[in-house]
């Protein structure tokens, strides 16, 4: 196929992106600047207003993107299928690899403010995108296996830049194609295309901001992947509008390298609704409002001053100047001259702006108490209150674990596909960290589950903890011991070295008390010693043929299981 062929694809989608009302692109540029502040723009009648810019979207946006990304997020795969392989205890099964290689390219990708930049690309546009590639070029574990090549990256694509062949279901997975956009320098498509002698060509079609470096050297170029599914396998080619970089390479992949969701989602799209489209015409709203108070006040601040034209001939405002005054005839000064009072701005103004922000905020599910603006004296009821404020949040946070589940399923067949055999940081709950190697082309076919799972890590959830471990220890029901041990570090400095001494003193006191109990024991009556005999059964042969200190030390174990004497 020609490059053109590839493109016409490509033009396809922007016809589609293009019917929507108002236009899609212009509508995405319009979100984006109300999100960074820039919320005057083509707003009609504001010629003479000053323009006071109250950004309650970004405000909002920020605060539920820090909520849905509050606790952390652990992925678990396990295969659903059965293994006749018996594993001894001392050896890893699959899933102990998979699991710790995903963890391994989560943090190496920086997965922790990728989610946030894509749940703010949804925000925004409706849409998150995530691209999965596998670089060739990249040398893992920094060289030390030279024979091993190649590792995976993960990249956050923005919504406008996902094509698909079948516009009307939202499953990247079931589409005939996909096409994903990007934008690089002129110089480093010809290196990539050296290859296929293409000559790279560059063009004006910028993307976002609309605006670019335009030296010599920083030419750039518009291209596309295009994958497409054939049979099992997934082929892509990578194009310009004028040249081919490489054309229908064998990916060794099942399964389309990206993940998409949406926001909202809306019916028979692809694409979705993000939060601003629905609170602009509020923001606008919130916007003038100020704007007319402030102008009413701008023009009202200074009163305008009359005078009797016959009595003076001039008027002036300066300092310490003396006014003569003619025929008075027994007016008073106050008939000659003074200030029109203006007309008081209407109190409901203020009072509509304040409903604004609040049934606005009320509607996206953020109060007051899940925004800080309480005092903190009722934690109970701030809980409470945080947990329904969270509801609202919940199909988007589903549609957030189900971008992490599409990707981690990506991740999988490309470690399949791509990783061959290669050792496996694995770090253990102690902290060790063992490397084996393990053979990732075995995940070929294997039935495996993914599941995603949440740690709660929130502000008012770690105070109530604290609290429910005060009402313990004052109890008597746990030990200090116990409530150092799972208090947050971060409340108490040094806490290790804290623990270690308390323990040593225990220990010191114990060691006392197992003496005095050994010498207790020496000196029991025969008939007593005997009713211990029976009580320990054949413990008591152990007991009996100890040092005081050690026997007392048994005994002691012994008698804490409910026996009394």
């Amino acid at each position: 196929m020609e490059a053109k062929e590839y493109w016409d694809k490509y033009e396809g989608v922007v016809a589609y992106n293009n019917r929507f009302k108002p236009n899609y692109y212009e509508a995405l540029k319009v979100h984006h600047d109300f999100y960074n502040g820039d919320q005057w723009q083509g707003v009609a009648g504001d010629e003479k207003l000053p323009h006071p810019t109250f950004n309650i979207i970004k405000r909002v946006i920020e605060f539920e993107i820090a909520s849905l990304t509050s606790s952390d997020i652990a992925v678990n795969v396990e295969p659903l299928e059965y293994n006749s392989n018996d594993i001894p205890d001392d050896e890893l099964d699959e899933s102990a690899f998979i699991n710790a290689e995903i963890k391994n390219i989560f943090e190496k990708q920086n997965m922790r403010v990728k989610k946030k930049d894509a749940l703010l690309d949804g925000a925004i546009t409706g849409d998150m995108g995530i691209h999965v590639l596998f670089n060739q070029k990249n040398k893992p574990y920094r060289g030390t296996f030279p024979e091993i090549q190649g590792e995976i990256e993960i990249e956050i694509i923005d919504g406008q830049n996902v094509g698909v062949g079948n516009t009307n279901i939202k499953n990247i997975q079931k589409q005939p194609w996909v096409i994903v956009i990007g934008r690089d320098l002129v110089k480093n498509l010809k290196e990539e295309a050296k290859a296929n002698k293409s000559e790279i060509v560059p063009d004006n079609e910028i993307e976002y901001p609309e605006i670019e470096i335009q030296g010599d050297d920083e030419k750039k170029a518009l291209y596309i992947y295009y994958y497409e599914k054939k049979g099992d396998k997934i082929y892509v080619t990578k194009c310009t509008k004028d040249a081919i970089i490489y054309e229908d390479v064998d990916t060794g992949l099942t399964m389309y390298p990206v993940a998409f969701s949406n926001w909202f989602k809306i019916k028979n799209s692809y694409h979705g609704r993000g939060m601003v489209e629905g609170i602009e015409p509020n923001q606008i709203a919130i916007n003038k409002l100020f704007a007319m108070a402030i102008y009413h006040q701008m023009m009202t601040a200074f009163p305008t001053a009359v005078y009797d034209g016959d009595t003076l001939a001039s008027w002036s405002n300066e300092i310490g100047t003396a006014f003569k005054l003619k025929g008075l005839n027994g007016r008073r000064i106050t008939d000659v001259a003074g200030y029109l009072n203006p007309a008081n701005m209407s109190e409901w103004i203020i009072k509509i702006i304040d409903l604004a922000f609040q049934y606005t905020k009320e509607c996206l599910g953020v109060s007051d108490a899940a925004l800080g603006q309480v005092d903190p004296k009722n934690t109970s009821a701030i809980i409470a209150v945080q947990k329904s404020t969270a509801v609202p949040l919940e199909n988007i946070k589903d549609n957030l674990y189900d971008l992490i589940e599409q990707t981690v399923l990506i991740l999988l067949d490309t470690m399949a596909a791509k990783y061959g055999t290669r050792p496996v940081v694995i770090t253990q709950k102690d902290g060790s960290r063992i490397v084996k190697s393990f053979d990732f082309s075995k995940l070929q076919g294997m039935d495996l589950h993914t599941s995603v799972d949440v740690g709660e890590t929130t502000y008012y959830s770690e105070i109530a903890a604290v609290q429910t471990l005060d009402n313990l220890l004052q109890n008597g029901m746990i030990e200090m011991i116990d409530y150092l041990e799972r208090i947050p570090k971060e409340m108490i400095p040094r806490k290790d070295e804290l623990i270690a001494k308390i323990k040593e003193k225990e220990q010191v006191i114990k060691q006392q008390g197992y003496e005095e109990m050994a010498q207790f024991v020496a000196i029991l009556p025969p008939e007593m010693q005997a009713k211990l005999q029976d009580i320990l059964g054949h413990g008591w042969d152990v007991v009996s043929n100890l040092e005081p200190q050690a026997s007392g030390e048994l005994v002691s174990a012994n008698m804490s299981d409910g026996y009394k004497v």
